[in-house]
Parts: structure tokens; C-alpha cells; sequence
């Protein structure tokens, strides 16, 4: 399994007023972007890829832009999901 952080510069840039251009492009720098975290995924070939320290939270294209570089088994995190790893990775998530 690997957990890798992500960020969406579209979605990003769009909420994010309060930062000059130099800023946010200083933020978006330092984090991951779904395609890059597609290649990193399909480079290690988890049997599990799962997203934690999404930004913006609630990206809705996020699995759409990393399935441009990555076909494997992937999850996006969320508050209180829990995995099981064994021989089987089992994800469970919160019931709403």
C-alpha cells in the first residue's frame, strides 16, 4: 500500500485569492499533482494507492486527472476510513 498526498492546481488556484501568483505557484511546487502521483503509483505498483492531504479537499476530477497516468487500485482518503491490510487490503469507510 502507499499513501501519498495530492494537490489539484485547477481547484487549487481557483479558492486561493489571498496569495500573490508567486505564492501559490510556491504552494502548488511543493506538493504532488494527481499526474505526477499517477506515475509514482504505477512506478511502485501498490496493490493499494490511497490519497491523504488532498488539496483542495473535495476535488471532484481527482481520480479522473490520476487515471491519465495510473489504471491500478486506488482510494481516496477520507475522516475515519480505515484499512485492513493482510493478505487482502480491505478498506472501510465511515458510515454517513
Amino acid at each position: 500500500m502507499l499513501i501519498h498526498e495530492v494537490l489539484d492546481p485547477e481547484a487549487y488556484s481557483k479558492l486561493v485569492n489571498s496569495y500573490t501568483p508567486e505564492q501559490r505557484a510556491r504552494v502548488v511546487a511543493h506538493h504532488t499533482t494527481p499526474d505526477e502521483a499517477g506515475k509514482v503509483f504505477t512506478k511502485v505498483a501498490p496493490k493499494l494507492a490511497v490519497y491523504s492531504h488532498i488539496v483542495p479537499p473535495n476535488v471532484p476530477d481527482l481520480v479522473l486527472h490520476t487515471r491519465k497516468t495510473y489504471s491500478g487500485p486506488l482510494e481516496v482518503g477520507e475522516d475515519l476510513m480505515s484499512i485492513e491490510i493482510g493478505e487482502r487490503v480491505e478498506v472501510r469507510r465511515p458510515q454517513h
